[in-house]
């Protein structure tokens, strides 16, 4: 008796997802290839860099159903710091994510995706334009129980993994050579995720 309770008292106690949500941006947010094509046009004075845009959203993916923040839809786009807090106050305060539904839970995890401060608009460097074709506006909220109650109404029990980061910079905001601030993406990137 007395080893099988060490036992269970030294175990460690499993993590279960118990739930998660995906914001999902209002209407006005929508951005059609054909919106953003044309937005590159009356913004991106190099017709090459237009010319790299389109082909990168033609294999990325993505859907006609996009979105970006509101201050990348004005011509030319606003990437303020005030824009980007709004921009992430859109997902993070939304009435989808868990802070509302479950507020005696253990944890809630709240992750978004922001383009609005770092949209490359001015410059050249392909490897800078290349967010602006793949980041949109987005969030997501998970709820996170240790509770072993918790474990039949979970969706998921995760399990311990350990991940290394190989490819350093392989996303780093900076200048380019005209000093136009961006992020710029370097092939490395898929290092992380082989």
């Amino acid at each position: 008796m007395f080893v099988a309770t060490v036992y269970l008292l030294s175990k460690p106690r499993s993590i279960y997802l118990v739930d998660y949500e995906c914001y999902k941006p209002p209407v006005t947010c929508r951005v059609p290839f054909s919106a953003f094509m044309e937005h590159s046009r009356l913004i991106l004075s190099n017709p090459k860099s237009v010319e790299f845009q389109m082909r990168i959203l033609e294999r990325s993916g993505l859907g006609e159903e996009t979105c970006l923040p509101p201050a990348i839809h004005y011509i030319p786009p606003s990437p303020t710091m005030d824009a980007a807090r709004g921009a992430a106050e859109m997902p993070v305060f939304s009435d989808a994510v868990f802070v509302r539904v479950h507020p005696n839970s253990n944890a809630v995890v709240v992750s978004t995706e922001i383009i609005t401060p770092n949209y490359y608009h001015q410059g050249k460097e392909r490897a800078m334009l290349l967010p602006n074709c793949l980041f949109r506006i987005g969030g997501a909220a998970i709820l996170l129980s240790n509770l072993s109650s918790d474990r039949w109404r979970s969706k998921y029990r995760l399990e311990h993994v350990v991940r290394t980061h190989k490819a350093y910079r392989c996303v780093f905001e900076e200048e380019d050579k005209e000093g136009n601030v961006g992020i710029s993406l370097s092939k490395d990137v898929m290092a992380d995720f082989i």
